[in-house]
């Protein structure tokens, strides 16, 4: 297995080399640019890029942070859900998580399971 750790800049953000991917498929759900990234040891994660302000002409990097935080704070409360790692891909800062999901799971995006309280 590849310790991605290996790969983690000064700035903390683990940078994924083309070499490391195997196989990119693009993930349609949501509205940040999405891809699920499968790696050479044939574990799966997806990169969400962060946003990106055309005004300031930069990432809006606190939605990194809060994917981050809002991890954190669901383990605290024993909350499954997904664990983020900030991640450079192809040149976007972004972060990434581990495909949790087992065969014949679905993922249930925060702001659906919001939509519904």
């Amino acid at each position: 297995m590849i310790d991605l750790n290996t790969y983690r800049n000064k700035d903390g953000f683990i940078e994924i080399k083309n070499s490391l991917v195997n196989k990119i498929e693009e993930e349609t759900r949501g509205t940040a640019e999405k891809k699920w990234l499968n790696l050479i040891d044939a574990r799966r994660f997806l990169f969400k890029s962060a946003l990106f302000d055309e005004i300031s002409k930069e990432c809006v990097l606190y939605q990194l942070y809060s994917a981050l935080f809002t991890s954190e704070i669901a383990n605290m409360l024993g909350i499954p859900c997904a664990q983020y790692d900030l991640a450079i891909y192809d040149g976007k800062l972004g972060i990434i998580s581990l495909d949790f999901l087992r065969p014949g799971e679905t993922m249930i995006s925060g702001v659906a399971m919001l939509a519904n309280v």
